[in-house]
């Protein structure tokens, strides 16, 4: 539901227009990487000053209407998911604002919560706040999310059920899915969930949630390391053969080489499962495409698989896999290998480093080859192998102002210390400040193929656009006093919303 605090005016013509002077002025200049850092943090407090104005409170800011909208349950998810965005910004009146509604906000409420969304915007933007700040009201307000969402773990299953009331603690898995349970739903909440026992000396947390881990590891799977995604709740079988890297799946994979570089090394067994699932990833999921009309040397994609049927299309969500890869051969870098999954990341440390790069060069080209300048939510292709013309193309048209390519850019450039992943990102900056920008804050576009206009703009600004978008542009380009990067990663390990959790040592 809609409920805005300011009445909307239409946007008007000269508004556009001097939208797009800031756009090209910015786009104009040379600027360093200190001063593009600048640039993204004015992208910040722009869209934040927006939101206070219109939403302050409410899950979203809609940002073509000037008005609010509460998907989440209306528990503040833009304020909580930006609240680490603001501290690594140093913003600290926007701060002293946000904490004081944090302070006040009560949990306890006859509403449905998404397990899943609520781990990673609320307990996960908490926490990151807490990591970066020390400040334990971030804790407590973690934990009291946290003890409602555990009601979703029951003696029935292993795994969580995806929504809980988080008063009355009834909790279900999805009708939709014949009552499966979702792999990334019940994969992705146990980087916060260790991080939450680590800090509150209370191990049910994790004990809940690594379970999940041994109980999917234990599973038998068609293809070793790839998971299906959907788990029947016994954990007798899968529901389906649907295997992706995309939606319903994603932030599964990458949690398996996160959990074990959070617990600094400790977690042998998610290493080996992503381990085995980097191995058949690469074997099965992995496309190359040729498409002469773009250019001369061939783009890598993901696939999926439906049972052994490929299907050749890639969301702009699987980008992340290229930041995964890049990531997992970094940490192989000082290994001394003790375990076999030890020895096989620092076997494929080049291999996967450069799988990383390409999967995120692509990435990027999707960007490239847009006429907004914009990447799409989804493409389909055609193999080399296949008779008809080859090549890609726009399946769904829209964006959404995603992460992930920017995510993967960060992480390699981290791991690489190469210049171009910088400017890449900064184009890919440029055109969300020509395309996006509205007077009040960012709006996705309805088809990322064609240039901005009123008529383009979808009136919506997740919260992931200041929790990551946002966040991983500022941190490509961000320094400290003594030019050293911020957040290094072998000190932080970021969830799946890009909140970043000091690794526990």
């Amino acid at each position: 539901a809609s409920k805005g605090a300011s009445k909307a005016r239409p946007i008007s013509q000269q508004q556009l227009d001097e939208l797009s002077k800031i756009a090209s002025e910015l786009r104009s200049k040379e600027l360093t990487s200190p001063e593009r850092a600048e640039a993204v943090k004015r992208a910040f407090v722009h869209a934040w000053n927006g939101y206070e104005a219109a939403a302050f409170g409410h899950d979203e800011i809609k940002p073509v209407s000037n008005t609010s909208a509460d998907s989440w349950q209306g528990f503040g998810a833009t304020l909580i998911d930006s609240l680490d965005t603001m501290i690594l910004m140093g913003l600290d009146d926007e701060l002293r604002r946000a904490r004081e509604f944090v302070a006040k906000l009560d949990f306890y409420q006859d509403v449905p919560a998404s397990f899943f969304e609520f781990t990673i915007r609320y307990v996960g933007g908490l926490l990151g706040a807490h990591s970066l700040s020390g400040d334990e009201l971030y804790l407590k307000k973690a934990t009291e999310i946290a003890d409602r969402l555990m009601h979703s773990f029951g003696s029935a299953s292993p795994f969580p059920r995806s929504t809980v009331n988080l008063k009355t603690t009834k909790a279900n898995y999805p009708g939709w899915n014949s009552g499966n349970a979702i792999l990334s739903e019940i994969g992705s909440c146990q980087l916060e969930f260790a991080y939450l026992s680590h800090h509150t000396q209370n191990q049910s947390y994790n004990n809940a949630a690594r379970n999940v881990y041994s109980v999917l590891h234990k599973m038998t799977k068609s293809t070793p390391g790839l998971y299906p995604v959907s788990v029947s709740p016994d954990a007798s079988g899968f529901g389906s053969q649907h295997v992706t890297l995309g939606g319903l799946a994603d932030s599964f994979y990458e949690y398996l080489i996160k959990l074990w570089i959070l617990t600094n090394g400790e977690d042998d067994e998610s290493l080996e499962m992503y381990t085995e699932s980097a191995n058949s990833i690469e074997e099965h999921l992995v496309r190359r495409v040729e498409d002469l009309s773009k250019r001369d040397e061939e783009f890598v994609f993901l696939g999926e698989l439906d049972g052994k049927r490929h299907t050749n299309q890639m969301e702009h969500l699987q980008c992340f896999a290229g930041g995964m890869f890049a990531l997992g051969s970094f940490h192989s870098r000082e290994l001394k290998p003790q375990t076999n999954a030890e020895q096989l990341l620092v076997k494929k440390r080049n291999q996967h480093l450069d799988l990383g790069a390409q999967l995120a060069e692509s990435c990027a080209s999707l960007y490239w080859y847009s006429s907004s300048g914009l990447a799409p939510e989804s493409i389909q292709y055609t193999e080399k192998s296949d008779l008809v013309q080859n090549g890609w193309w726009t399946a769904q048209t829209k964006y959404m102002l995603r992460p992930e390519t920017v995510e993967s850019l960060f992480v390699l450039y981290r791991a690489t210390g190469e210049q171009k992943y910088r400017d890449w990102g900064w184009e890919i900056f440029l055109s969300i400040e020509e395309q996006c920008r509205t007077p009040f804050a960012y709006s996705g576009l309805r088809d990322a193929t064609k240039r901005k206009s009123l008529d383009n703009w979808d009136d919506s600004m997740q919260s992931f656009f200041l929790a990551e978008t946002l966040k991983y542009l500022y941190l490509l380009f961000a320094e400290d006093a003594n030019g050293m990067p911020l957040l290094p990663i072998d000190e932080y390990v970021f969830t799946t919303e890009a909140h970043p959790l000091k690794i526990l040592r």
